[in-house]
């Protein structure tokens, strides 16, 4: 099994500041997003809705995207994902280590939806 890649919140920051090309993918539930805002430019695809999406082959999508990043709040459930995506669907993708709370920590921008 292989190790899942992980960022922290200033990375992310920094390669957001780069315009660097990312597909960032907020696994949070709807309320969630409400409740706090999404990292601007976040593909909102909640988990339930991200299994759904799987079973009709949404994984071919993604294998031509740069840099997927999965964030949730605390970065748990993110980790989940990515790990599954690493190590199941043979995907490059990375998780936001301590997810948006650490994104707020380090004065991370959100929008409201």
């Amino acid at each position: 099994m292989n190790q899942v890649p992980e960022i922290d919140a200033k990375e992310l920051q920094q390669l957001i500041s780069n315009n660097t090309k990312i597909t960032l993918i907020d696994v949070r539930t709807p309320r969630e997003w409400k409740q706090t805002g999404v990292i601007p430019g976040s593909v909102l695809l909640s988990m339930d809705e991200l299994a759904n999406k799987l079973q009709n082959g949404f994984d071919s999508q993604l294998r031509d995207k740069p840099s997927i990043i999965f964030v949730c709040n605390s970065g748990n459930r993110s980790y989940n994902v990515t790990n599954y995506f690493v190590n199941k669907l043979n995907i490059k993708a990375t998780n936001l280590r301590g997810g948006v709370i650490a994104w707020h920590r380090i004065g991370g921008r959100f929008e409201q939806i």
